[in-house]
């Protein structure tokens, strides 16, 4: 698919995520409106531990379903690719679920959480597995509306939810926001499963008539379950340092900072949404073409540093809308911003690594700032706080943004520029290190224009064809 088209087909997903950011964004204002900051970290904490088994009990089978999908359009074998995929990292759930809860019974000191809680916890964490599966289906197929309005439908459980339960449990805010948590994340699998359900039904087949064998699935596979548990601990250290550096209204406020950015990361679960299939399909079809990788790595990267940087300018401006006990949030921020950037461009540059099969190389990738966010943590939180995790945050999704990149052209070399990237990259880390100890003025002003000056610059051509894009479609449907 050419890039203009990538450019359409991510424009007919705009109205799902602009709602999702919305209600995402409502969510955080209302709740922290209601909840106290120590409740509210209790909350982020939960949701990190069933992020993290999560990110463990996929098996790494996640992914083999994306490399994977595309060896034949047989309906037959996409079905039994995704309930194989499927069928183990909920039986191991299971089975870990009820061992650990078996544990914590016979204990007369809970371990962590009590039996009650794990029991909560292993239930959500069934809801990450299925909502897994059920929306990269969504996505491998294109199904961009449908995956859009499903992630919509979690927003609303969520908040509807959670406002009917604290108005009438208004002492247990806790308790509350996890239920509501629990079965805003069911509602994502079970519309998704809905809508996929041709695949989930689909008759079986034998992988051995396409090529493909259950032991290369498994092989491919094992090494994300290393990999992707990193990546998980690797975004989990800043809280997990605050709460022991701090406390959970310390974990509360970061947790805040980290919901207001995660609006602005919904761009990158969209452009992800897009982006996966669409490069391994290409490549797949198309292997001698890196013109089309550097285009897209090109577009995305002009498109998340003008975000990032103008929701660095006006952090005030979206703290404000939360309660006043949130308010230090504001200067998380900046360099909290450089997740979804470096992530979501990453993802272009990764994909040597995607398409060469070398998903042991991953585990390298992401050790490596595992290790330096948990230096920085340890070296800047017990004296900046939630300031100090951020910076380190900030700083190791840079290295991970160039551990990926380095590694991923060694196998497969594409020309993205990276002497302009850096260049670009630098200038944004200045202006974030700046407004992460001072509020918005004449200086902050300044250096954000430098800043956008500095991308128009270096991304000129890019520059151009997206306002020519954006132009065409506004005359298109007569907005101006």
């Amino acid at each position: 698919m050419e890039i203009k088209g990538i450019l359409r087909h991510f424009a007919t997903i705009g109205v799902g995520t602009l709602l999702n950011m919305a209600l995402g964004f409502l969510a955080t204002v209302l709740i922290t409106r209601i909840v106290n900051p120590g409740h509210y970290g209790e909350l982020s904490i939960f949701k990190m531990y069933g992020s993290l088994a999560g990110s463990i009990l996929w098996l790494g089978l996640d992914q083999a379903l994306v490399r994977y999908y595309y060896i034949s359009d047989a309906r037959s074998y996409k079905s039994s690719l995704l309930r194989f995929c499927t069928r183990w990292p909920l039986f191991i759930t299971m089975l870990v679920s009820i061992l650990i809860i078996t544990v914590t019974s016979i204990q007369t000191v809970d371990i962590i959480y009590s039996p009650l809680q794990w029991t909560a916890l292993a239930i959500y964490t069934m809801g990450i597995i299925f909502s897994r599966f059920s929306t990269t289906v969504l996505r491998l197929e294109c199904k961009t509306k449908e995956y859009s309005w499903c992630n919509v439908s979690q927003q609303i459980v969520y908040i509807l939810l959670s406002l009917l339960l604290l108005y009438f449990y208004k002492n247990n805010e806790v308790v509350v926001l996890i239920i509501a948590t629990i079965i805003g994340q069911f509602s994502v699998a079970f519309f998704s499963m809905l809508v996929g359900r041709k695949y989930w039904l689909g008759h079986s087949c034998s992988f051995t008539t396409y090529n493909v064998s259950k032991k290369e699935l498994l092989q491919y596979a094992w090494p994300f379950i290393i990999t992707t548990s990193v990546a998980t601990f690797f975004q989990s250290i800043d809280r997990l340092s605050l709460n022991y550096y701090c406390d959970y209204k310390e974990v509360g406020v970061y947790s805040s900072a980290l919901v207001l950015v995660n609006v602005f990361a919904l761009l990158q679960s969209t452009f992800n949404t897009l982006w996966t299939p669409l490069s391994v399909e290409h490549y797949t079809k198309n292997p001698e073409d890196t013109s089309f990788y550097k285009k897209a790595q090109e577009f995305i990267t002009v498109l998340m540093f003008a975000f990032g940087m103008t929701v660095i300018l006006f952090k005030e401006i979206f703290v404000i809308l939360l309660g006043h006990e949130y308010r230090e949030a504001a200067y998380l921020i900046p360099f909290l911003a450089f997740h979804p950037i470096m992530y979501t461009i990453s993802e272009v540059t990764v994909g040597g690594l995607v398409f060469k099969k070398k998903s042991k190389i991953q585990i390298v990738v992401s050790v490596v700032p595992c290790v330096v966010n948990l230096i920085g943590n340890m070296a800047l939180i017990p004296t900046y706080g939630g300031r100090g995790a951020a910076i380190s945050t900030g700083i190791a999704y840079i290295v991970f943004f160039v551990m990926r990149t380095l590694f991923s052209n060694r196998y497969y070399y594409v020309d993205y520029s990276l002497m302009r990237f850096s260049i670009l990259s630098v200038s944004s880390i200045l202006f974030a290190a700046y407004a992460t100890f001072h509020a918005i003025d004449v200086v902050s002003v300044f250096l954000y224009m430098c800043v956008l000056s500095i991308m128009i610059y270096l991304y000129k051509n890019s520059v151009k064809i997206m306002f020519k894009y954006g132009t065409g479609i506004i005359k298109k449907h007569n907005l101006c």
